[in-house]
């Protein structure tokens, strides 16, 4: 992975990079990104803290959010509060998401969200979208479709690579991935697109 990752450093200038990053992470609706804002740095998160960051996740797409909800709902508070508080205290990146994803309906993709918000310099969110970019840049391998565990360590790894190389936030290059959705053609304008229905080149919508 290190070797591919120079590799495409080398192909690609920083520059053009960080172009690519920053007219991307321009079109993210970045407001959505508020009501996380108070969670940041955490000792540990409640239910009700775990219940924002989960509508924050879905917002886009809703059909997931009610079974999710429903199997949280069956774990006790203290129990929620006690595996927050050891992910958040964890040094170990695959063992913070791993203690999360012991919780009733948080899988990888929750539990990274849930890591983001307590932490956005160290964590960003693993999702179909983000994932799609990555290897669209070659900065995963052609598997890495699906947010799971196991790809957890190599996403993180890109991500922060891809951040190292173009100077910006981890939240910015996620908020980019995320918007790009594998495309690694630069939009034209670096302000957000006009309100209307978005097209296949620069998708909306948050999470």
């Amino acid at each position: 992975m290190e070797r591919q990752d120079r590799l495409e450093a080398d192909r690609w200038p920083r520059i053009q990079l960080r172009d690519w990053v920053r007219r991307w992470a321009v079109r993210y609706p970045s407001n959505e990104d508020a009501v996380l804002k108070e969670l940041a740095g955490r000792e540990y998160m409640d239910r009700g803290d775990m219940d924002i960051v989960i509508r924050w996740k879905f917002s886009a797409d809703r059909r997931w959010l009610p079974g999710i909800q429903r199997r949280l709902d069956q774990e006790p508070d203290g129990w929620i509060e006690e595996l927050t508080r050891r992910a958040f205290a964890s040094t170990d990146d695959l063992a913070a998401l791993l203690i999360l994803d012991v919780l009733a309906g948080v899988g990888p993709a929750v539990a990274s969200s849930v890591l983001m918000a307590n932490d956005p310099d160290r964590y960003t969110v693993m999702d179909r979208k983000a994932l799609s970019s990555l290897r669209a840049w070659k900065l995963l391998g052609l598997a890495s479709k699906e947010a799971t565990a196991r790809e957890w360590l190599d996403y993180l790894h890109a991500c922060r690579r891809l951040r190292d190389i173009t100077g910006e936030s981890l939240r910015m290059v996620d908020r980019a991935l995320y918007q790009a959705d594998g495309n690694t053609v630069c939009p034209r304008v670096l302000s957000p697109p006009p309100p209307r229905r978005p097209s296949s080149l620069c998708l909306r919508g948050g999470r």
